[in-house]
């Protein structure tokens, strides 16, 4: 089903579908609901979730609204830091003024073009 990865991912995080349920103001009824693949997240909750979860939210957004069946992957915070950091130098230097969605766009469509790089290495090296 389309949100088993999500039972996994919650427990993952140590929490019980009753935590995640609270930590996006959500009842735990309409968890179960997702998980058993009778609903998906009203746009409303995706943002709470997707920090929960740990991923980017345009990921779980796409996802949830099946614009792709790429599970949403967790966030390496290590990797998003370096590439924020390089996204901020870049714009200061070059005096570029962007809103906080458009830096978030250029850093997250960086990331993913970094974990395709990686996954393609990984892929060739196997």
């Amino acid at each position: 089903m389309k949100w088993d990865w999500l039972k996994e991912r919650i427990q993952t995080l140590g929490l019980t579908q009753a935590q995640f349920a609270d930590r996006i103001d959500w009842e735990t009824t309409r968890v179960s609901e997702l998980i058993n693949g009778k609903r998906d997240f009203p746009g409303r909750k995706l943002k709470k979730a997707a920090q929960v979860l740990d991923v980017f939210f345009q990921d779980l957004s796409d996802y949830n609204n099946d614009h792709t069946t790429q599970i949403p992957k967790p966030i390496d915070h290590e990797k998003r830091l370096l590439i924020e950091q390089s996204v901020a130098k870049t714009l200061q230097k070059n005096k570029v003024f962007l809103t906080t969605g458009q830096q978030e766009e250029i850093i997250h469509d960086l990331y993913m073009r970094a974990v395709w790089a990686k996954d393609e290495e990984n892929k060739k090296a196997s």
